[in-house]
């Protein structure tokens, strides 16, 4: 397993309005959210798309000052244990197409990121 804690988020609808094949406005709360996380020593960020225009996807994070490690590629540390494969690996994933997720604001996300986040480093890195 990875020796990180890795989390996807997805784009379209999570980090921004949906709006596509336009760029939406900017959640609120998950610019702050991404940055607290993705500055935590043991967090890898994976942002995971539909989108076929990755490029465009990381200039807007880019623009907007938003961290991350990956767009719609799996973590190193997977793909040397396992081999890499189309679906993205992940202990949490963060998408606006869950269950509920829609009633959820980013300031609880990050609340519930950081308390699995904990979890995982309490009870062992196998566990999320």
């Amino acid at each position: 397993m990875s020796e990180d804690f890795i989390i996807a988020i997805d784009f379209d609808g999570t980090i921004c309005e949906d709006k596509f094949p336009d760029y939406g406005k900017l959640r609120d709360g998950a610019k702050d959210a991404i940055i607290a996380l993705y500055a935590e020593p043991d967090v890898a960020i994976i942002i995971n798309t539909c989108r076929h225009d990755e490029w465009g996807v990381m200039d807007y994070l880019f623009r907007k000052n938003i961290p991350f490690g990956m767009v719609n590629e799996n973590h190193r540390g997977l793909i040397d244990l396992y081999g890499d494969c189309r679906k993205i690996a992940a202990n949490v994933y963060v998408d606006d197409r869950n269950v509920f997720a829609e009633r959820y604001t980013w300031s609880e996300i990050k609340t519930e990121l950081f308390r699995k986040l904990y979890q995982w480093r309490k009870y062992g890195k196998r566990r999320s």
